[in-house]
């Protein structure tokens, strides 16, 4: 006798938590379609960064430091030229 529907589901959500909880993601958190570590990386309109660190922020698809940048209709500009959006 075969499975029913909710007995496959049920198997498949099983084997699907316990192979994310060995991550430790409960859902692989992805990116444009390609898994990340968002503890590592970063994830900014669908492009990772790998050597992001927690200075940083998106600005569109690019990466500053929010300590010496800002970002302004999606261009980066540097802190010290107190530009206004």
């Amino acid at each position: 006798m075969g499975m029913s529907q909710k007995q496959i589901l049920l198997v498949a959500v099983v084997i699907a938590c316990c192979v994310s909880v060995t991550r430790g993601w409960l859902i692989e958190p992805d990116c444009g379609g390609q898994p990340y570590d968002p503890r590592e990386e970063m994830c900014c309109h669908r492009v990772v960064w790998t050597d992001a660190s927690e200075d940083d922020a998106c600005c569109g698809v690019m990466v500053y430091n929010k300590h010496k940048s800002v970002c302004c209709d999606g261009k980066i500009y540097s802190v010290k030229e107190r530009r206004k959006c």
